[in-house]
């Protein structure tokens, strides 16, 4: 079984080397990856821009104004363009990236199998959305629900638990994915064949799921801290008046326009690092993805037949 199992292990090194090779001859799956980052980085801004100027409208006229008028004035700057922007914002960052990973594992599936086809993605996306959409809330209900069971686990096992439990639940439900693409199953269909799969292959999966978390986590922390590297949360100096109660929307409020600019500099600098390190980001989450479907159609036993000629291009 040790045997068995380190073959297994070895055998992830040939699957990193056709997932390679695939990603290297189909450039094009960075397409909606990057068009997603590029829109919701504008999108932010223009929330982040549209709340700024909110903001500066009640600090002009908040002073004259009672709780009730102010309140009014509140809501009627978010009517309009700045809830639009605020909510597609929130949209494309909850549902963009489970709409664009249907059509990328489409894409895999195909690839792999050589049924290439370039409008793989968006029937993909329109088509496994939902399923892809409602698994993501069940593992997120489930975590939810071990939440206390989890965080003791990970006490009594003084903290290991909180890395190893994670990498284990990931093990058992790798290849759901792979699986509502590939054999058209419902969601609780592709969970369970998914946890036999873990169950088979439980000590190569553990060790591949290791790997890629690994890298993943190695990459979005790639941008630091940028809030202390700041100081965010600093005081900027003395915002009170002259009795020495703090009135935000008060005219003596001298330093808004320095901070003003200080928010428009900082949000510069945060949607850059997070384009740069939503692009390393990218290109992990594309190739682990080839990865994961290759394994699975492997099923860790067949790997000549699948394409011997795609390792030996490498």
């Amino acid at each position: 079984m040790k045997s068995i199992n380190f073959q297994k292990i070895l055998r992830l090194f040939d699957y990193f080397k056709i997932a390679y090779n695939f990603n290297r001859k189909h450039k094009e799956l960075y397409k909606p990856q990057i068009i997603l980052i590029l829109l919701r980085s504008v999108f932010i801004i223009i929330s982040a821009l549209s709340i700024l100027k909110i903001v500066d409208n009640l600090v002009n006229l908040a002073p004259s104004m009672d709780s009730s008028a102010l309140a009014q004035l509140l809501l009627r700057q978010f009517v309009g363009l700045p809830l639009i922007t605020i909510v597609f914002s929130i949209l494309l960052l909850l549902l963009g990236s489970t709409y664009v990973e249907a059509g990328l594992y489409k894409r895999y599936y195909r690839i792999v199998n050589k049924e290439d086809n370039s409008t793989d993605f968006i029937s993909g996306a329109n088509k496994y959305f939902f399923k892809f959409l409602l698994g993501n809330l069940l593992i997120i209900l489930f975590w939810i629900i071990a939440a206390l069971p989890y965080i003791l686990l990970g006490f009594i096992t003084l903290t290991i638990g909180f890395s190893i439990i994670p990498i284990i639940i990931d093990t058992f439900l790798l290849v759901w994915k792979v699986i509502i693409v590939s054999g058209e199953d419902s969601i609780i269909s592709a969970f369970k064949k998914s946890f036999r799969f873990g169950k088979i292959h439980f000590i190569p999966g553990f060790v591949y799921v290791l790997i890629q978390n690994v890298i993943t986590l190695g990459s979005s922390h790639g941008g630091g801290n940028i809030g202390s590297t700041l100081n965010i949360g600093q005081p900027l100096g003395n915002l009170k008046n002259s009795n020495n109660v703090a009135v935000p929307f008060s005219s003596d409020f001298d330093f808004y326009p320095v901070i003003k600019i200080a928010i428009v500099s900082l949000l510069s600098v945060v949607t850059i690092i997070t384009i740069v390190v939503s692009l390393v980001q990218m290109i992990f989450q594309i190739f682990f993805g080839l990865v994961t479907t290759v394994l699975y159609l492997d099923n860790w036993q067949i790997i000549d037949e699948i394409d011997e000629e795609e390792v030996s291009n490498v």
